[in-house]
C-alpha cells in the first residue's frame, strides 16, 4: 500500500530546510535529488512513499560511485536526502535553528540585515541573493566611519560602485546593483533609512579581465613535452594544435569527428557549441 504522496513529501522537506535557514543552493541541490526520487516512484507506478524505491535509488548512489559515475560528494548527498525523506515518513525528522555566519556588522547594520527576514513579499531565493550583496556593501560603509543608515546618501552609494567594481566581474554589477536598489526599498519601507532609487540610475563602466595569452616560447615548449612517437602523444599534439593555430575551444575540439575534416579541399568544419553555427576553417601547414 502506497505511503504519504512522496511529491508532498519532498515539498515538505524542501520547506523544513529553507525554514531552518539551509543555505539556497543546498536547498537547490536537494530539490534535484528529490525530483530524481520522484521520477524513480513514477516509473515503478508509486506515487506514495515507497521505501524500496528509495533503498533502490540508494544503491544505485552506491554502485555508481564503484563504477565512477557518481562523485563521492555527490553519493553523500543522495543518501543524505534519502535518509531525510525516511525520518520525515517516521516524524523523526526535526531541524534546528542554523545559525547564521557572522557578519562583523555594528549592531544597527546588522539589524538592518536582519529586517529582511521580515519581507512576506520576497521569494527565499530573493530575500538571500539581496542579504549575500548587502553584506559586503555595509562592511564598505562601515568602514567609511557610518553607522546609521539614515546616513547614507547617494554619493555614498555611488563611491561604492566605483570603488567596488573593481573587485566585480563585468556581468555582476548590474545584478549587485539591482540587489542594494531592492535593499534600499526594503529599508526605506521598514523605516530604516532614506529611499534612494535615484542613486542607482548611473552607470559604472567595467573593464573585461582579459588574460595575456602565452608567448611563442612557452607554447614551443609546451608542444616539445608531448611524445609524438606514441598514438596518445600524436592526439595530443594535435589537440593542443587546434587550440593554438585554430583558436578552437576545447569543448569543440572534443566534439570533431573525422568527417568534418575536408582533405580535398584544406579546410575543417566546426560546429561551434557556444553559437551552434558551423564555421570552416582553414587546415594549415603545421606539423
Amino acid at each position: 500500500m502506497d505511503g504519504p504522496s512522496i511529491d508532498c513529501l519532498a515539498e515538505r522537506l524542501l520547506g523544513a530546510m529553507a525554514d531552518a535557514g539551509y543555505a539556497t543552493n543546498t536547498v537547490a541541490l536537494t530539490r534535484c535529488v528529490l525530483r530524481a526520487i520522484c521520477v524513480r516512484h513514477r516509473e515503478a507506478g508509486s506515487t506514495g512513499y515507497d521505501q524500496e524505491v528509495v533503498d533502490g535509488f540508494v544503491a544505485d548512489a552506491l554502485d555508481g560511485e564503484l563504477r565512477g559515475d557518481v562523485s563521492a560528494g555527490q553519493r553523500r548527498l543522495f543518501v543524505r536526502v534519502a535518509r531525510r525523506l525516511e525520518s520525515m515518513v517516521e516524524g523523526e525528522l526535526e531541524f534546528g535553528r542554523r545559525p547564521t555566519k557572522a557578519t562583523g556588522l555594528c549592531p544597527r547594520l546588522e539589524a538592518a540585515v536582519s529586517s529582511l527576514a521580515s519581507n512576506r513579499e520576497w521569494s527565499r531565493e530573493t530575500t538571500e541573493s539581496v542579504r549575500r550583496a548587502a553584506i559586503p556593501y555595509l562592511r564598505w560603509v562601515q568602514g567609511r566611519g557610518i553607522d546609521d543608515l539614515a546616513a547614507v546618501d547617494a554619493d555614498v552609494v555611488r563611491a561604492y560602485f566605483v570603488e567596488a567594481s573593481g573587485r566585480m566581474e563585468p556581468g555582476s554589477v548590474d545584478a549587485i546593483r539591482r540587489r542594494l536598489r531592492k535593499f534600499h526599498g526594503h529599508l526605506a519601507d521598514e523605516g530604516l533609512a532614506r529611499r534612494l532609487d535615484e542613486a542607482f540610475g548611473f552607470t559604472v563602466r567595467v573593464g573585461h579581465r582579459i588574460g595575456q595569452p602565452a608567448s611563442h616560447d612557452e607554447l614551443a615548449g609546451t608542444l616539445a613535452l608531448v611524445d609524438r612517437d606514441c598514438p596518445k602523444g600524436k592526439r595530443d599534439y594535435a589537440v593542443i594544435l587546434l587550440g593554438v593555430v585554430l583558436g578552437l575551444r576545447g569543448v569543440d575540439v572534443v566534439g570533431l569527428t573525422r568527417g568534418d575534416i575536408d582533405w580535398a579541399n584544406g579546410e575543417i568544419a566546426v560546429r561551434q557549441s557556444k553559437t551552434g553555427r558551423v564555421v570552416a576553417l582553414p587546415l594549415t601547414a603545421s606539423r
